[in-house]
């Protein structure tokens, strides 16, 4: 019992451990300082770069509903020309070709038929001619009778990645004959709007 009740010695620690200890003290509240300041950098360059984005990603949307715009009032012009309405392949108006050479974000202007045949077309079209009738944006054009903006999708006649305006096109007497499309080239119109 005698044992039992006797003080116990403590080993005091060696010097060494006291300077490591006591420098270890003194130094985690810099060591949390500085994690803090890095992690708060890491947020404020997350911020700023969210920011960049953001501002980057409104200045691309309002140049392409430009593009959209002025596509749309470019089919509608055409719509209006009466060789347009007439579908004759020996009448195609000469200002799709024109406006897909000078403005690099078209890769095609064409007008297809009410049945999906394409009629006229500013890029040549490989053998056979094309019919449009089985694309979304043809469908959707005649369907609605109102301008459409169609999904990407690798175009038929220029093997590129596109997305299509279409406008219907109206005879005389206002029945629907077809549809004027502008067939604008993604890779173009990223290059113009990025």
């Amino acid at each position: 019992r005698a044992a039992r009740d006797a003080p116990v010695m403590r080993r005091r620690p060696s010097i060494g451990t006291s300077v490591i200890l006591g420098a270890l003290l003194v130094a985690a509240p810099f060591v949390a300082l500085l994690a803090w300041q890095a992690y708060d950098q890491v947020g404020s360059d997350s911020r700023t770069t969210e920011a960049a984005v953001l501002e980057r990603a409104q200045i691309v949307a309002t140049d392409t509903g430009q593009v959209i715009d002025a596509t749309r009032l470019l089919l509608a012009a055409l719509a209006l020309e009466p060789s347009v309405s007439a579908l004759d392949p020996g009448r195609c108006h000469p200002v799709p070709v024109d406006e897909a050479a000078r403005a690099p974000v078209y890769a095609n202007l064409l007008l297809a038929a009410r049945s999906g045949r394409v009629v006229c077309s500013a890029a040549p079209q490989p053998g056979d001619p094309v019919s449009v009738a089985d694309r979304p944006w043809f469908g959707q054009a005649v369907r609605s009778d109102a301008f459409t903006v169609g999904d990407a999708q690798l175009d038929r006649i220029t093997g590129r990645w596109v997305a299509v305006l279409a406008l219907p096109v109206h005879d005389g007497a206002g029945r629907l004959v077809g549809v004027i499309a502008a067939v604008v080239d993604l890779v173009n119109l990223g290059s113009l709007v990025v």
